[in-house]
Order: structure tokens, then C-alpha cells, then sequence
């Protein structure tokens, strides 16, 4: 039975300047909190049917403490042991993969990590976006490269099928790998514009702190 509920997919992205890896960057302090903790607060607000995290490390332990019962946390330990290597959309769907099969939710909330200004609204939003133009697929691009900076909104029914053919494609499959398969199916995908650019800022490394933790303050006053 599909669940009305979805389930959000945090992903780490790339390490950025200064950090070793994606999971320290996660964990890194931002006005007294791990930088992740503000993404699952955002996804916490959608009264998930689960948080996974795409993440290694002690950040799982972190998840769990930030998100206090709100949701239960499933923590994927990658299979790549490269420190520095990178969480893409395909490897974090494909951890997932098991779960999404058991659990059948509706929909599908992938998040980077390193999004701390993204608000629950505004998810909210793309997922309704999806709905009312029947996408199988809504993205929110909130960066250059689109399989480590984007937010995306999937229909979980057309996704599933396709997890076979996105674990035979070659290395890099990612995002346009999953936009083609769909298209081919005859599936609907679409962009969504954002109009709080504040909340597509993305923590790319050490030097983005300073300027995430002035925009934090800045709206809560």
C-alpha cells in the first residue's frame, strides 16, 4: 500500500573547500548547530514517513538528535570509502533503494545536506508544483552541477521501476540519467523557479559560514 506520506532523501554533495569530506562539512558548526541540522528541519515540517541520510560518519547519530522524534532516520552508509568522493542523486537513490520498495511512499524529497537557509514551505511547494502539473519528476536547481545542487520532488511510483536501469548505467549517471529514463517512459518533468534566492544558497565550503550564519540571523530578526 502506497503511503501518503513522503519520504525525504538528504544527500551530502561534494566536500567543498576546506572540508574532507561530505559528512564533515555536514557536521560542521553553523550558529551552534551541524549544518545538516537545518535541512532536517525543513524536511521534519513535511511530517515524513522517513528521513534517509545519504551520509557516513557520526552524522547519523547527529541526524537522530536534531530531528528529536520528529521522524524516524534511516542512515545509508555509502559504498564508496573514498573520503572525498562524492554523494550524487543516482548513489543516494540507489542506497535507498530497498526502503523505497518497502515503504511505497507517494513522494520522494531529495535535499542536499549543505542547503541550510531551504525552508519546509518551500518544499511544500515543489511537491505541489509536481502534483498540479502531473510530473513525474519537479526540480528546484540550486547550483551548477545538478546531481549534487539540486532539490528535487519525484513521484515515487515512476521511480521505482526505473532503479534497475539507473544501477546498469554507466558511472556519473545522475539526474539527466533519471530526467532521459523518465522522458522514455513518456513521463513529465519540469523546473521550478524559487523566489527566495536566500534559500537556495549552498554551503560550498568554510568560506560560505560566515554568510549563511549572517542570513540566519537576519531572519529571525
Amino acid at each position: 500500500m502506497t503511503s501518503r506520506k513522503p519520504i525525504v532523501l538528504v544527500y551530502g554533495g561534494s566536500a567543498g573547500a576546506g572540508f574532507a569530506s561530505a559528512e564533515e562539512k555536514a557536521l560542521c558548526p553553523l550558529l551552534g548547530r551541524p549544518l545538516a541540522a537545518y535541512v532536517l528541519d525543513a524536511a521534519a515540517g513535511l511530517r515524513p514517513e522517513r528521513v534517509i541520510m545519504a551520509l557516513d560518519g557520526d552524522i547519523g547519530k547527529e541526524a537522530a538528535a536534531s530531528l528529536s522524534g520528529r521522524a524516524p532516520v534511516t542512515v545509508l552508509r555509502p559504498k564508496s570509502r573514498n573520503a572525498k568522493a562524492a554523494v550524487g542523486l543516482a548513489a543516494a537513490l540507489l542506497g535507498a533503494s530497498a526502503l523505497l520498495r518497502k515503504q511505497k511512499p507517494s513522494d520522494l524529497v531529495l535535499v542536499p545536506a549543505d542547503r541550510p537557509l531551504l525552508q519546509t514551505g518551500t518544499l511544500r511547494r515543489l511537491a505541489a508544483a509536481r502534483r498540479r502539473n502531473a510530473l513525474s519528476l519537479a526540480l528546484m536547481s540550486c547550483g551548477p552541477d545538478l546531481d549534487r545542487d539540486s532539490v528535487v520532488v519525484l513521484r515515487a511510483a515512476d521511480l521505482i521501476p526505473l532503479l534497475p536501469a539507473l544501477a546498469r548505467a554507466k558511472a556519473g549517471a545522475g539526474l539527466r540519467t533519471i530526467g532521459a529514463l523518465l522522458a522514455a517512459r513518456g513521463r513529465k518533468v519540469g523546473l521550478t523557479e524559487n523566489s527566495e534566492a536566500d534559500e537556495t544558497f549552498r554551503v560550498g565550503g568554510r568560506a560560505d559560514l560566515a554568510r549563511a550564519a549572517r542570513l540566519l540571523r537576519q531572519r529571525k530578526n
